[in-house]
């Protein structure tokens, strides 16, 4: 009987402990890792170049499924600010490059699923923890050897940002789980750090709301997750919009021909921000033909043009060319250089010196000849 009894309360036991383990949160096992990052749709100036990303944020595709797909898996997440970023912009209404066509805008398709995605991410991320990536999910082995400072900047960026989009406090994580160190292109790392190093000047006289999103934007250039051809066609994308950043600061100069020893001639600056740019003009002659004064800071007003005269002395004629380019207060280059050809067609003052000097002995030499005749036929 009291074998029995024990029988049964083992059975009991066990049957109890089952019971309990069922009963269990399905949660309580190894968090699962969940990678949320996407190569760029999105050129740096914030029109998207394809529609794919639309796609990709459906209930029934990769991204979409992340998300809207019900699950009580303990999750652990890993999140790209770059990638909400883009449905963010989506999500506001947004154009499309036609393909060929890079000046030709329709509007994007995905709107309303973009605005469902991000809903759907705040609540589905609302009790598990949330890993910021660094902006754009870059090489950070890469970064941290050619650009730490950029790193750190892509780190705190990602994290507001994830922070603020799924409404909770994030750490930050250095890159996602099982990433490799990449083998970057040439081309896409000169055109990472051309852009990077023509920000400068930028980033100390316009506001970073026009400088941030190409400073963040070309961290997803050195993304590992980018086949090489992306790489190369993205490195070649971003390089357009940042000439046409380029062009929102820029000198406008002609062609000029000089016919007085001093001179004064028009330069236009151009500033299509919308804020007030102060910046030096500097500007070099490229041979010792002229000299140039010195020009002050200008300040040229929001969207707005400025004439700038540059003020000259001429040493001697021929051609001659003026380098000028724009410069923070700490002489930072800020936008391309311009060179201004000019032609010099001026006597200055020494040849004109040796000139006269020279016609009055030509004179002198025939006055004593003609004398010198005279007094000959006076003999004779």
């Amino acid at each position: 009987m009291k074998k029995l009894c024990a029988a049964t309360l083992s059975l009991f036991f066990l049957f109890g402990t089952f019971f309990l383990i069922g009963a269990l949160p399905a949660n309580s096992a190894e968090p699962v890792p969940v990678i949320l990052t996407e190569r760029p749709h999105m050129g740096l100036d914030g029109t998207f170049y394809d529609d794919q990303l639309a796609t990709l944020l459906l209930p029934s595709q990769r991204l979409g499924q992340l998300v809207f797909t019900p699950s009580r898996v303990n999750k652990v997440w890993y999140i790209d600010a770059a990638l909400l970023d883009q449905v963010a912009a989506m999500a506001d209404g947004y154009s499309v490059r036609v393909a060929g066509k890079s000046d030709e805008l329709v509007p994007g398709t995905g709107m309303n699923v973009a605005t469902s995605w991000l809903s759907a991410l705040k609540q589905v991320t609302r009790i598990n923890p949330v890993l910021a990536l660094p902006y754009g999910s870059p090489a950070t082995n890469w970064l941290q050897r050619v650009a730490p400072n950029e790193l750190k900047f892509y780190e705190a960026n990602s994290q507001l940002k994830v922070g603020f989009y799924v409404g909770k406090y994030v750490d930050v994580v250095p890159t996602f789980p099982g990433a490799k160190a990449p083998r970057i292109p040439g081309e896409t790392q000169d055109t990472y750090n051309f852009i990077r190093k023509n920000l400068k000047g930028y980033l100390k006289v316009v506001d970073i709301q026009d400088t941030d999103p190409y400073r963040l934007g070309i961290g997803q250039l050195v993304n590992p997750a980018l086949s090489r051809d992306d790489s190369i066609r993205l490195s070649r994308v971003f390089l357009k919009d940042f000439q046409a950043l380029n062009k929102r600061l820029r000198i406008v100069v002609g062609k000029y021909t000089i016919t007085s020893e001093r001179e004064k001639i028009p330069m236009t600056i151009v500033n299509g921000f919308n804020k007030d740019v102060t910046v030096s003009v500097v500007v070099s002659p490229l041979n010792g033909k002229v000299t140039v004064s010195p020009i002050r800071d200008v300040t040229i007003p929001a969207q707005s043009k400025l004439i700038v005269p540059i003020h000259l002395h001429v040493i001697a004629s021929g051609n001659s060319t003026l380098l000028v380019q724009l410069k923070s207060s700490d002489k930072t280059p800020v936008g391309n250089s311009v060179s201004l050809p000019l032609r010099l067609s001026v006597i200055s003052p020494i040849a004109t010196w040796i000139t006269t000097i020279s016609a009055i002995v030509l004179l002198l030499a025939g006055v004593t000849q003609s004398v010198r005749r005279v007094k000959k036929k006076k003999h004779e």
